[in-house]
């Protein structure tokens, strides 16, 4: 990849990671309505191509992503939620009834607390998905800034020639 590729790369990832962290779930609407419209024209193109199936199924995706997009991102939520709850109860049932072998108190504490925060993120996905959907915005936001600042670098840095050493 050219180096000013690796730059604007590196420069929109960081920018798109920003948009992230500011403006939380409307870049997910955003999202969500290109995406809607992205599958409309694509069915249209695919119809003018005569491929009429694929284009009713992506004309009818695209249109239910832009009625019902919500709608799927919460009923998304609700089913993440009932998993990590039943993932943390059943890991947590699970730590307290496995044989005890010979651990020390700090490992058998640190093996309830994955199954503890399982549990609280369902809770917290069941009764306030707003607020955990505006972290995870959040959350890919800075990744995606950091990932953006770490191409930066390896953009900046450039080849090093090596050197010939001398005999």
């Amino acid at each position: 990849m050219k180096r000013v590729t690796k730059l604007l790369s590196a420069l929109l990832t960081i920018a798109l990671g920003v948009l992230f962290i500011i403006y939380k779930t409307e870049v997910l609407s955003i999202c969500m309505t290109v995406l809607g419209i992205g599958l409309i024209v694509l069915a249209v193109l695919d119809l003018i191509r005569f491929k009429v199936i694929t284009a009713v199924i992506e004309g009818i995706i695209g249109v239910a992503v832009l009625v019902i997009g919500w709608t799927l991102v919460d009923i998304a939520l609700f089913v993440l939620a009932i998993v990590l709850g039943i993932y943390g109860i059943v890991e947590l049932i699970r730590r307290i009834f496995e044989k005890k072998k010979k651990k020390n108190g700090f490992v058998v504490v640190i093996g309830f607390i994955e199954p503890i925060i399982c549990i609280a993120a369902a809770l917290v996905l069941l009764f306030n998905s707003g607020a955990a959907l505006a972290w995870v915005m959040i959350l890919v936001g800075v990744f995606l800034v950091i990932d953006g600042l770490l191409s930066l670098i390896v953009a900046l840095g450039g080849k090093k020639k090596k050197k010939k050493r001398a005999r």
